[in-house]
Formats: C-alpha cells, structure tokens, sequence
C-alpha cells in the first residue's frame, strides 16, 4: 500500500531540491555575467521578476559568497583559472591574468606545500589603517570573505573581495605573520 505522506515528502524534496539547483544556476549565470534580461528570458520571464526573486540572493548572500570564496581557492588549486576569471569584474581579471594568479598560486605552493583544502570561509570587513584607505574600502569593498587555506607544511590566510554585483575585485593569500592588508 502507497503511503500519501511519505509520496507528499518526496515530491517536496524534489521541489526544494530542485529550486535549489535553479538558484544555483542563476548564481552561477550573473557570475558569469549573464543580465537579468538574459535571465528572466530563460525563465520565461520579465527581468524585473528575475531580479525579484533571485536578485537578493545572488552574488550577494554571505553562503552564496562563502561558497564562490572556497570554489575559487579549489579552482586556483586545480590551475583552472577560467572558473576563477569567470567570477572577476573586468578590471580584476586585466590586472590578475593568468600568469600572474597561478603564478602566485605555484608559489604558495612552493613555499606551503601541496594544497589540502579550504575551511571556515566568512565574512571579514577590516577598515584600513588611515582615513583615507578606510574611505577608500567602504567605497570600493561591498564584501570580503577570508578563509584558512590549508597546505601540506603550512597555513595561508585567503581572502577575497567583492564589488556590490557580486564580483571578484581581489584576492589576497597571505602568512600568518604577513602585515594586514586593506581587504
């Protein structure tokens, strides 16, 4: 005999799951710089209802962010850097290219040794040292998430900022007893 409970659990499982995959899509479309017009004519809607429902939440929530901040980590470990552009702002990717970022990467794998994982990616807002970098940081900086990068002989500190739309405007991976940094 069918149980109606245990059928309404699935379908509502189904559901969650599959409005979770949809938010992640649509995360993942603005990271790579679809418009809210490209993304409201895939769901058959008016971009101003796309930007309603997921505006919120994309590229802007603390999870949403916590999470692109150790997917970029773990892209940089694997020498992906089209994932990791993928999440830059234009400006940001010109001056982070390739070389320089898998560059810096291949050094802190030199020095740490190999690369074992992210952990406890969360928000950090440190305010600069001066006036004038800490004007500068509320101006520029809408959100940074530091994480524990986590290396065979050694610990890194990673850090990543973002611009309001959600998109990388710096990385910084740093030692323990490094100076602090304005992001």
């Amino acid at each position: 005999m069918m149980d109606p409970a245990l059928d309404i659990r699935r379908a509502a499982a189904d559901l969650k799951a599959s409005e979770n995959r949809l938010r992640e899509s649509v995360t993942a479309a603005r990271a790579a710089g679809a418009s809210w017009r490209e993304i409201g004519d895939a769901l058959g809607t008016s971009r101003q209802a796309a930007f309603t429902r997921f505006g919120d939440e994309t590229g802007r929530s603390g999870d949403q962010l916590a999470l692109r901040t150790t997917q970029l980590f773990e892209s940089l470990s694997a020498g992906d850097y089209e994932s990791v552009r993928t999440m830059m702002s234009y400006s940001c990717a010109r001056a982070l290219t390739k070389r320089k970022l898998l560059g810096a990467w291949a050094d802190a794998v030199r020095a740490s040794g190999a690369f074992v994982g992210c952990a406890n990616a969360v928000p950090q807002q440190p305010d600069g040292r001066t006036p004038i970098e800490r004007w500068a940081h509320r101006q520029l900086v809408t959100h940074v998430f530091q994480t524990a990068l986590h290396f065979a002989r050694d610990d890194l500190t990673g850090r990543v900022a973002y611009d309001s739309a959600g998109r990388v405007i710096g990385i910084l991976m740093l030692a323990d007893d490094a100076p602090d940094r304005l992001f």
